[in-house]
């Protein structure tokens, strides 16, 4: 029983870090610190800040094709043409 008390603690850690570390991101991103961040917010800090690209890749290696404006241009067209799309453009904290 120690062993998963330890593995669960482990697990949680590992969890707090990372919401840690993208809340990092999402504070280098909203410059208007407003609580939420704009797509023009995210395209900008995607495309002229390398420490808010490296912030993202150190929160998670698995969210490096985010680092690509490019990538979140689609991601942001896709979302706008689905029915989550919002009129200001705004994503949530």
């Amino acid at each position: 029983m120690r062993a998963v008390a330890r593995a669960a603690a482990k697990a949680e850690e590992a969890r707090a870090e990372a919401k840690r570390k993208l809340r990092r991101v999402f504070n280098l991103i909203d410059t208007g610190g407003e609580g939420g961040i704009k797509k023009r917010e995210i395209m900008r800090a995607l495309s002229r800040d390398a420490g808010v690209r490296d912030a993202l890749l150190e929160a998670s290696p698995r969210l490096a094709p985010l680092t690509k404006p490019r990538t979140m241009a689609k991601l942001f067209r896709a979302r706008d043409a689905g029915a989550g799309g919002g009129a200001d453009g705004k994503v949530g904290a």
